[in-house]
């Protein structure tokens, strides 16, 4: 599972009162989207932009070093992201996982502002439903060996991979989703709206992973699209930050 520390990022998401379809303002974010729980002041609706989250002051800095002994403090995605491009990483090694999925997650942000306007729409509604899993891409399943990112390679879609036993959800925005092996994929649906420029509708999705044994903890995103209601999805970017 995600180390303890991570709780703050890992709380209760924020309701907001209103979220605007990617149509009209395609850089609005989920009302569920994990950065929320970790801003100081926490911002209207009409503030959850792409730009704004980048920008805004986490409630916990995170310490970051570098070969030479140099230290740094960063409080946003944004101070992150340069910091990262600088060469920083975490300043202990027991604090990887918080700064992998950050900076996921930082990413997955920085993308949702590149989202524009969307006129087709063939994703599913609500997209993280119990059935979600029959029409989203292998990716989308938790794959540690090579043996099982070869079967990702082979399988039609997720619920192809490995059948899920259980499903639960707050909102429409994040469900968890538990396989018959024993992998637990947390997803949360950040933003919607054209990304590759085709006039459809695509999705960023941010993916936390872990097993009910062991250690095993990961954080990552994908932007998925669907070009028929009746077809499959698929991966338009995947991002797996310290790999």
């Amino acid at each position: 599972m995600m180390p303890a520390h991570r709780s703050f990022l890992l709380a209760t998401a924020l309701m907001l009162s209103a979220c605007s379809s990617a149509a009209q303002q395609p850089q609005a974010l989920s009302p569920e989207h994990p950065m929320l729980a970790t801003l100081e002041p926490v911002p209207s609706p009409d503030e959850v932009t792409a730009d704004g989250l980048m920008s805004a002051r986490w409630q916990f800095p995170l310490m970051l070093t570098k070969s030479g002994g140099d230290s740094r403090s960063v409080e946003s995605c944004r101070a992150l992201l340069e910091a990262h491009n600088d060469g920083f990483g975490p300043a202990q090694p027991s604090d990887y996982g918080l700064a992998q999925a950050n900076l996921a997650l930082c990413l997955a942000t920085e993308d949702s502002g590149a989202l524009k306007p969307s006129i087709n729409n063939h994703l599913p509604a609500p997209l993280l439903g119990p059935d979600f899993p029959e029409v989203a891409p292998a990716e989308l399943a938790v794959a540690i060996s090579d043996y099982q990112r070869a079967r990702v390679k082979e399988s039609r879609s997720w619920q192809d991979f490995s059948a899920i036993r259980e499903y639960q959800s707050r909102s429409p925005y994040e469900a968890t989703y538990v396989t018959e092996d024993g992998a637990i994929q947390r997803v949360f649906l950040v933003a919607t709206g054209d990304f590759n420029d085709d006039e459809a509708r695509d999705a960023i999705l941010y993916l936390e992973s872990a097993l009910e044994e062991g250690t095993y903890g990961t954080a990552r995103y994908l932007i998925v699209t669907r070009e028929e209601d009746d077809g499959p999805m698929r991966v338009l970017k995947s991002v797996w930050p310290g790999e």
